[in-house]
């Protein structure tokens, strides 16, 4: 596999655990406020905002869904620091739904979308492919 920022591997709720798991690199965490097959992200936001509520956010940042449907469903989410072009397509490939970063992809407005930087790029074949970036 190309080189990826990807830390986690796949969050994919479990139909045959109660519990579905974060598998990480050096061990699992529980991730109890997801338990179907196909959670909707509102479940989703639930989980990472207990954590990590969007208002202990700085002034500049722009955390929480930047690209996606709120109300979509979802079968598992990548996890990585930034999402880059080969994150995107390591998300394609293990078919995730959704990618969650440290880092969000859009800072300032974006007055176009037409491929010429990285990040219209990134954010055009998320939405081509139906992927949730948060």
């Amino acid at each position: 596999m190309a080189y990826s920022t990807t830390l986690f591997t796949v969050i994919t709720p479990s139909v045959t655990r109660s519990t579905p798991s974060i598998s990480a690199i050096g061990g699992t965490s529980d991730c109890s406020k997801l338990r179907d097959a196909r959670t909707g992200l509102p479940r989703y936001f639930a989980a990472i905002e207990e954590v990590v509520p969007l208002r202990w956010q700085e002034s500049y940042d722009n955390a929480g869904l930047i690209v996606g449907d709120p109300e979509a469903e979802i079968s598992s989410a990548l996890l990585c620091v930034d999402i880059t072009e080969e994150v995107v397509d390591e998300a394609i490939s293990l078919g995730a739904d959704m990618i969650i970063a440290h880092h969000p992809i859009i800072f300032k407005a974006i007055k176009r979308l037409t491929g010429r930087s990285w990040v219209e790029r990134v954010v055009t074949k998320a939405i081509k492919h139906d992927i949730a970036l948060y």
